[in-house]
């Protein structure tokens, strides 16, 4: 392995969100106020539940219509102090979602005391998705070209940037996806310039690394736990980032 795709703990990160999803079969939550007082009281506070919902649609054999269902629910969710961190179930999903992320241990750990103990507390057998995904935003405003990404992301993800300014055009969006298949699953990767100020010409300079590993396809949480399949995907992501990344942003990333 290259010395510059080795492993890497910066001192900063340019993460936006990062946020971790199971979706599974219905479950009953009827001892959820005993989970948050025995799990989760000391560390977040329970908000008020709010509705959500869910469409489905039923087709009428004999007469061959189409009818959609609309089915609400109750969604939890658990917010810690610092108002950086939510952990949100309801009776067919969980999820963990930061707005500050400080390291993999982190999540690691959440994911053990907070979502194995809740699959496990509310017998969640069969994880119909699961995902994980990281969306780094990259700030530069003290630089003065918005599209001159050259010292940063490798140059293999820039093409569409350096055809853009050999024509001298004004764009307002360079927006590039691929999908990779990945051992258990797929990793879709979106990057580049989307512009918060959308339709105006790109006139800011930041960059977007949007990593998103998740399941194709359901498993049963007794053959693969919850943490097993997140330390593989977070392994998918981590990679992909340190190829898209070059030696100067890894110093910026250290200072």
């Amino acid at each position: 392995m290259k010395k510059s795709m080795k492993k890497k703990c910066y001192k900063t990160n340019c993460l936006e969100k990062v946020i971790f999803r199971l979706d599974f079969e219905k479950v009953e939550l009827g001892s959820l106020e005993e989970f948050n007082k025995k799990e989760l009281s000391k560390e977040f506070i329970l908000q008020e539940p709010k509705k959500g919902k869910e469409g489905s649609f039923r087709f009428d054999v004999d007469s061959g219509e189409v009818t959609k269902l609309m089915n609400e629910f109750l969604a939890y969710t658990f917010e810690n102090k610092q108002k950086t961190k939510r952990f949100e179930v309801s009776e067919k999903y969980a999820f963990i979602e930061y707005d500050k992320y400080s390291s993999s241990e982190e999540l690691f750990v959440d994911l053990k005391t907070l979502v194995e103990k809740f699959t496990n507390t509310f017998e969640v057998k069969t994880i119909n998705r699961l995902g994980l995904r990281f969306i780094n935003e990259i700030k530069l405003s003290k630089e003065k070209n918005p599209l001159d990404w050259k010292n940063y992301i490798d140059k293999n993800l820039i093409g569409l940037l350096d055809f853009s300014m050999k024509g001298k055009e004004k764009i307002s969006r360079a927006m590039s996806q691929l999908v990779f298949k990945k051992e258990k699953g797929e990793l879709m990767f979106n990057f580049g310039i989307f512009n918060k100020e959308y339709p105006n010409e790109i006139a800011t300079k930041e960059f977007i690394l949007d990593f998103d590993c998740y399941s194709t396809l359901p498993f049963e949480i007794s053959e693969e736990g919850v943490l097993d399949r997140a330390k593989i995907y977070h392994n998918h992501i981590e990679s992909l980032f340190e190829q898209s990344i070059t030696d100067k942003f890894r110093k910026f990333l250290n200072k």
